[in-house]
């Protein structure tokens, strides 16, 4: 009997993707981890939802790089996440799971050292959504910086600039490693659209 395995993602707006131009190559994230991001991303856009409709076929990028723990990236603090998950699902009782004395535990245990970068080698695949690679190329085209005058400013086109030739563009997405419970049946992982 295979055991279901629940997962829990922070969501966060993010500006832009992130590069990683001139770094020695990185380790690939595990197979198992694009099956957890699969889940996140067709949970988040609710497919069967009518409400969440304009979703469907959207066209988003995924870096291909995982999302660290820093300044720029995301910040996990498993003290202040339980705060976080009342804020974020109020009362329903459908959303409690990750109250339980088995998520707390795994939650506060996550060893967020393993919040380093990775190699995604492979693009997750969403049940109604489209995805393509965000590559450095894109970044530097859409959110690229140059030095005018002293002063810096977007050589690109931005978002305007990714809505106009993408006529489906429905966001950047990036994902952490994922960090799984020792008797496998929980998993976390960070997800920026």
């Amino acid at each position: 009997m295979r055991m279901k395995l629940r997962v829990f993602y922070l969501f966060w707006v993010c500006v832009a993707g992130q590069s990683v131009s001139g770094q020695p190559s990185l380790p690939p994230i595990p197979n198992n981890d694009y099956d957890v991001y699969s889940v996140v991303v067709n949970a988040f856009s609710a497919c069967i939802d009518m409400r969440r409709a304009y979703q469907r076929g959207q066209l988003v990028f995924v870096t291909t790089t995982t999302a660290v723990q820093d300044k720029n990236g995301f910040r996990f603090n498993a003290s202040e996440l339980q705060a976080t998950i009342n804020k974020t699902n109020g009362p329903q009782p459908t959303n409690q799971f990750q109250k339980g004395p088995g998520w707390v535990y795994f939650l506060n245990s996550v060893n967020t050292t393993q919040f380093t970068q990775y190699e995604l080698k492979q693009l997750p695949q969403f049940a109604c959504r489209q995805s393509a690679w965000w590559t450095d190329e894109l970044q530097e085209r859409y959110f690229g910086i140059e030095k005018v005058a002293g002063k810096s400013r977007m050589k690109g086109s931005g978002y305007g600039g990714l809505r106009t030739d993408y006529k489906t563009f429905g966001g950047i997405m990036s994902f952490s490693k994922v960090a799984y419970s020792l008797d496998g049946t929980k998993a976390f992982c960070y997800h920026s659209e």
